[in-house]
């Protein structure tokens, strides 16, 4: 039998995850140019649940070497159309 885990109950179930584990998950729309993070997201960079993501504001909070390679998997992404991971 396998437990149909309702979107409530996943949902809560992974908040729970992100705190514990003090992570969180994002996902970057280029052509509508839209953000959309998770709660655990927010926290980590410090930010309210409902501050206005901008760009340049989020890439001032990584530290160096990280942002370099933000940017260089971004740019792949636009020019192949493929997503990424880091």
């Amino acid at each position: 039998m396998v437990d149909r885990t309702s979107e409530a109950k996943f949902a809560a179930l992974y908040e729970a995850a992100e705190r514990k584990l003090e992570m969180g998950a994002w996902e970057y729309d280029l052509v509508g140019d839209r953000r959309f993070w998770t709660p655990g997201t927010f926290r980590l960079f410090g930010l309210p649940a409902d501050a206005t993501l901008r760009r340049d504001e989020i890439l001032k909070q990584y530290e160096a070497r990280s942002r370099a390679r933000l940017e260089a998997a971004r740019a792949n992404a636009i020019r192949t159309g493929l997503g990424f991971n880091i």
